[in-house]
């Protein structure tokens, strides 16, 4: 146990230049140094092989990170390029939605962009944008309302109009209630015409 104590560095400070165990700032180097320096030659080369190993681990780490950096800055393009090219061959009077899942640097990440109408009132009603009926409904505008001029015309209306109805819907329970209802109704007559 003695033989131990006298390995490590001094724990005062004297005008020799001991070290100490708590320093810190340019003088815990010097504990490093001192360790490192009563190394064999053997401890000293299989301490260089870890470190190899670990720079070197640390140097795939970082290539790595840095392709799917680049991978998911070229898939988020990707994405974005596709996104694009359905909204111009849809137009606003359709409802679009592209979702990727793009490996970067530090994890996976979803993207999900949506555009065109959307159906503000029924979603409101709902408070689903995803529910039967509210799908029915778009399903209903894209398929049929979208071909006409007056269609085309209503829905213009709505967009103008939608959102404000949507937000007082929205604070409403008794209006979410009648909408719904209402909703419910017009969903089941479209379906059996």
């Amino acid at each position: 146990m003695n033989e131990n104590k006298s390995q490590l560095p001094a724990t005062t400070n004297s005008s020799r230049g001991a070290v100490q165990l708590h320093e810190s700032g340019s003088n815990s180097t010097s504990l490093i140094n001192h360790a490192l320096a009563n190394l064999d030659k053997d401890q000293a080369r299989n301490l260089m092989a870890k470190a190899g190993e670990k720079a070197l681990e640390l140097e795939v780490r970082k290539r790595t990170q840095d392709m799917d950096y680049v991978s998911g800055k070229r898939e988020i393009d990707n994405h974005v390029q596709a996104f694009d090219i359905l909204n111009k061959q849809s137009g606003r009077l359709t409802r679009q939605v592209v979702t990727s899942e793009v490996n970067t640097g530090a994890g996976k990440m979803k993207i999900e962009s949506k555009s065109g109408a959307t159906c503000f009132v029924a979603t409101a009603a709902y408070g689903d944008a995803n529910h039967p009926d509210v799908a029915y409904l778009r399903q209903f505008r894209d398929e049929v309302l979208s071909k006409t001029i007056t269609g085309r015309t209503f829905i213009r209306a709505y967009w103008l109009t939608g959102p404000l109805m949507a937000y007082s819907i929205g604070w409403s329970k008794y209006l979410r209630s009648c909408a719904k209802w209402g909703i419910g109704r017009f969903v089941n007559t479209l379906r059996t015409r």
